[in-house]
């Protein structure tokens, strides 16, 4: 399989988040069926007791060979044991277990609203975890989630950052809740794939997001993010939709070369 880092046929990544890894499994055995080409695993979701070696085992090898991204995002305060050092070291086990991407936060080690960290010690910490990663024969996609519009440009100077700690895929998430911010959505797109030396995954939630999450990931983002075919009416495209826009898109590119 190529890597979730070669934007030359954006993956159809089918992301599942559930508290039962067997409903996990479930979830990427029909996905298979429908065309699933990678997986998002939400690891956040499982029980303590199931966020095992074992478990992430069952689960790529579900996966019949096809790429497994992880996430394993936990920010609540009423659970502080689960320290920013604590989740790296299940993130190294998922790599050492087959996951072929880890999803690290911009602020990891040291938290932030915006989920950027500029802290010299923890932008050192995390160069250093990504390493460990890598040499583990995974990738890493760096993420930060925003929960309000920025621009284009602070959106590129994001990803700008998570390039130079290491990352192999540069991941930001906004939104887009009047037609001019979905304007600009798009032009992030354009604006990434100019100025940034890495693969990109840029997203929108929000009211106006629905158009861009089903063109993004053909105006250079690197992956569908899209959800099994019964999960239908939301501004996630599902694995059919993704499907069919993807293949209009390269069938328009074909008549014109």
């Amino acid at each position: 399989m190529a890597n979730f880092s070669d934007t030359s046929n954006p993956k159809l990544t089918v992301m599942i988040g559930k508290p039962s890894v067997d409903d996990v499994i479930l979830g990427v055995k029909r996905s298979i069926n429908q065309g699933a080409e990678a997986f998002c695993i939400l690891a956040q979701g499982f029980k303590p007791e199931d966020k095992n070696k074992e478990n992430i085992k069952r689960i790529i090898d579900a996966a019949d060979g096809r790429d497994v991204y992880i996430t394993n995002y936990i920010r609540d305060n009423s659970q502080p044991e689960l320290t920013d050092d604590y989740l790296a070291e299940q993130l190294l086990d998922m790599a050492r277990c087959g996951a072929k991407l880890i999803d690290v936060r911009t602020d990891m080690f040291c938290r932030s609203v915006d989920e950027v960290t500029r802290d010299f010690y923890a932008v050192q910490k995390q160069k250093e975890f990504i390493s460990e990663i890598h040499k583990l024969g995974a990738e890493v996609l760096m993420s930060t989630h925003i929960f309000e519009y920025k621009s284009p440009e602070n959106i590129l100077e994001i990803a700008k950052l998570q390039q130079m700690r290491g990352a192999d895929i540069a991941k930001v998430v906004t939104v887009a809740n009047s037609d001019k911010e979905a304007e600009d959505a798009f032009r992030t797109n354009f604006l990434l794939k100019e100025k940034l030396n890495i693969p990109f995954l840029f997203l929108c939630n929000g009211s106006h997001c629905r158009k861009h999450r089903l063109l993004g990931p053909v105006l250079g983002s690197c992956m569908y993010l899209c959800l099994e075919n019964s999960n239908t009416g939301g501004p996630q495209p599902t694995i059919e939709e993704a499907k069919i826009m993807r293949e209009k898109i390269q069938l328009l590119e074909g008549n014109h070369e």
